[in-house]
């Protein structure tokens, strides 16, 4: 259902007109419990907690315009309070605000009438303690919860108008694998630990609680705000796993609260956003929000949202890149995926790869595009292309959700492919994440058939280790490896050694980024074989592809 929109100009004609047929119409933040004020300027203002028109002390039960908020449609509903019945109809709307977004608030409509028979369905001050401590109680943790951290929240930055304060979001990363990995026993012990830090850590002038999942946030005066302490709570959150194939990571996002009526779940967005920006392996913990920061999230929302839509409507491709000889001839090509906009426009793999990794899609995209290049490899079938292979990429986090192995056998299978003919690239940080246990996935991978490449060899620091246990087909070396340093000369010994290392190791090599023929001259001359790059070709469509080549046989 579409709610009503008001402008912030018009909505108090709006409620002018509808205090004529009522006794009481207001507009209420129905998550926070606050009533709202739009003044002459069209600037929002917080007012009073909305229980207390009836005098009650807390969030009324099955509160109607929470209710009629969460679900976006109308709800009614009847209070009772001495001697007065409040006929309550909560309607969900939308005010444009001065800067042209939407926010959504509820406005209610209360007549109050005389009441001579008690209604056995409404408020009720017999309520017990125990269910009125779960309202506000999160029931794992028994911090606050979102509900109470709203109105607390807001009590605290009214109640003291002339102090600074920060918002601080935090959770850990990949938490889903601490119940993978270890249980979700272990997994509630970490969150019990978590809430008995900040109950050790926290004054009486700090709001606490967990908004969700692992998710805790914290309210704190600037002036008390030390990014020292919050290190140190961080580590001995980290204390709380030891094991060689997991590392906890907490990650905190900060905001400081610049602009007091803005909603509270739009202040600890906020924080949210800020959090969001440290990767996994970030050396950073605390990340501080910036506009920049929203920008960005918007940017990012938009992908995310329109990431479906596109694979639906086929507007992520394939491309290839061709794997040639010192001739130019193509021996295969590595599959690329490139997001065609609806307007023509092609978005490149930097605009939305991080995106969907963090948004853990990258897993989804990663399958469409094996799928793409199996069939592709099936429709070269019978032709002089059915010679070549195709590598695919696959992510870190592909492990983590799916059998990667099954699910590329199963596809070759589905196409009537070789398994040969599909190769998979693994960079380093796949194979150096012992979670995924590497030294099988490698096994498996070859048993079913599978050529298997370690991507940008060389650019890590456990290159070599790697080689000592994990068996695989082909090094890709990537020339940044000589752009990257002034050591020119001694690049290009470590060059000619990795190439002739991979001939003892019985393995193949692939050069990526060559971009002249003075490199393949030079490259050529120390063993290396095969090479991909601007100097040949940029990554382009399979149609472009296949006319490139037609020729060649």
């Amino acid at each position: 259902m579409k709610t009503t929109e008001y402008s912030v100009t018009e909505i108090n004609q709006v409620i002018e007109a509808m205090s004529r047929l009522y006794d009481i119409v207001r507009l209420v933040d129905a998550e926070e419990c606050r009533t709202i004020m739009v003044d002459e300027h069209g600037n929002l203002h917080y007012g009073s907690e909305c229980f207390n028109v009836w005098s009650a002390d807390q969030r009324c039960a099955n509160c109607s315009s929470f209710q009629a908020c969460r679900t976006n449609t109308s709800r009614d509903k009847v209070e009772l309070f001495q001697g007065k019945r409040y006929q309550i109809q909560s309607i969900p709307i939308s005010l444009r605000l001065l800067n042209a977004t939407l926010w959504s608030c509820v406005m209610e409509l209360i007549k109050i009438e005389e009441a001579s028979v008690p209604l056995g369905n409404e408020h009720d001050d017999t309520v017990t303690v125990d269910y009125e401590y779960l309202i506000d109680h999160d029931e794992l943790t028994r911090l606050y919860n979102m509900h109470a951290l709203n109105k607390s929240i807001r009590a605290t930055i009214m109640d003291h108008p002339d102090t600074d304060y920060l918002l601080v979001c935090g959770d850990i990363s990949n938490f889903k694998l601490v119940n993978t990995l270890f249980g979700r026993e272990k997994g509630n012990e970490i969150l019990l630990g978590i809430a008995d830090v900040l109950r050790q850590s926290c004054t009486e002038r700090e709001v606490y609680g967990r908004i969700r999942g692992d998710q805790f946030l914290m309210l704190i005066p600037k002036e008390c705000y030390h990014e020292v302490d919050f290190e140190r709570g961080i580590q001995q959150i980290r204390g709380m796993i030891q094991s060689s194939r997991f590392t906890l990571r907490m990650h905190l996002g900060v905001y400081e609260i610049t602009d007091r009526n803005m909603s509270i779940p739009v202040m600890i967005d906020r924080a949210v956003i800020a959090r969001r920006t440290l990767h996994e392996t970030s050396e950073h913990s605390i990340a501080y929000y910036t506009e920049e920061m929203l920008a960005r999230q918007i940017q990012e929302q938009k992908v995310v949202s329109e990431f479906e839509s596109a694979l639906g409507t086929q507007q992520l491709r394939i491309f290839l890149q061709p794997q040639v000889d010192i001739y130019g001839h193509p021996e295969g090509a590595e599959a690329l995926v490139r997001w065609i906009l609806p307007n023509g426009k092609m978005a490149m793999p930097v605009e939305f790869i991080e995106v969907l990794e963090r948004s853990d899609l990258i897993c989804k995209l990663d399958q469409a595009v094996w799928e793409m290049t199996v069939m592709q490899l099936a429709k070269w079938k019978g032709t002089p292309f059915e010679r070549l292979h195709l590598s695919v990429n696959v992510s870190p986090k592909d492990f983590y959700y799916i059998d990667v192995p099954n699910v590329l056998d199963s596809l070759c299978h589905r196409y009537a492919v070789s398994t040969k003919k599909l190769r998979v690239e693994l960079t380093e940080t796949v194979l150096a994440d012992k979670r995924c246990d590497p030294v099988h996935i490698v096994e498996r991978l070859q048993h079913l058939g599978f050529y298997v490449e370690i991507d940008d060899f060389g650019k890590g620091f456990s290159s070599l280790s790697l080689l000592k246990d994990i068996k695989a087909d082909t090094l890709k070396v990537d020339m940044e490896f000589i752009r990257e340093t002034k050591n020119m000369e001694r690049s290009k010994i470590i060059l000619r050694a990795i190439a002739g290392m991979a001939r003892e190791l019985g393995m193949q090599t692939v050069v990526e980024g060559v971009e002249t023929q003075e490199q393949v001259d030079w490259l050529s001359s120390c063993g290396y074989a095969v090479f991909q790059g601007f100097y040949f070709s940029r990554p382009i469509d399979v149609e472009q592809f296949e006319t490139k080549y037609k020729e060649i046989w």
